[in-house]
């Protein structure tokens, strides 16, 4: 009987890992997009980003890496930001076509002031509409090197599309 139990016990482990591992499967890999979005400081400024990335589902936790370059104007006390460069690392947690996930990694501003490195934070939703198609916001909040010392810091909401191969 207690073997009967172990074999049983087994067989349904063996069984929910296999169904695990093909539901992990269904939103992995690299993926692509766009965004539209606002810098949330006083000017309001608008900017447009794409973006390359990967990631990789265990469950219902959700890993991946993320390379954006956004095209702005942000303006700051060091002078206007013309472009930020983004490679971001994304930790969270899949329900069903939701993601919600928590964002940080390194950044660099560029402007007229030259280009400064920095981090970003933040945080993720995105929900799949159709298979390969998802949208999605973030909130972000970066923090750069200012030319003449300290930190310059820029905060932004962006609007995504992501179509994942």
């Amino acid at each position: 009987m207690i073997r009967k139990t172990h074999a049983f016990t087994i067989t349904c482990t063996t069984a929910l890992a296999l169904v695990s591992g093909a539901q992990a499967q269904e939103r992995f890999g690299p993926y692509a997009g766009g965004t539209l979005g606002l810098a949330t400081d006083s000017d309001h400024t608008p900017f447009v980003s794409a973006f390359v990335g990967i990631d990789r589902q265990f469950g219902t936790m959700i890993a991946g890496a993320e390379l954006e370059h956004s095209r702005t104007d942000i303006g700051t006390a060091s002078g206007n930001l013309d472009r930020i460069t983004r490679l971001k690392l994304r930790l969270g947690v899949a329900r069903r076509q939701d993601r919600v996930y928590g964002i940080f990694g390194a950044a660099r501003s560029g402007g007229a002031f030259g280009a400064h490195p920095g981090y970003v934070l933040g945080v993720g939703y995105e929900r799949r509409i159709a298979e390969p198609v998802s949208l999605g916001a973030e909130l972000l909040h970066h923090g750069f090197d200012a030319p003449a010392g300290g930190m310059q810091k820029v905060n932004t909401f962006s609007m995504r599309a992501i179509y994942q191969f």
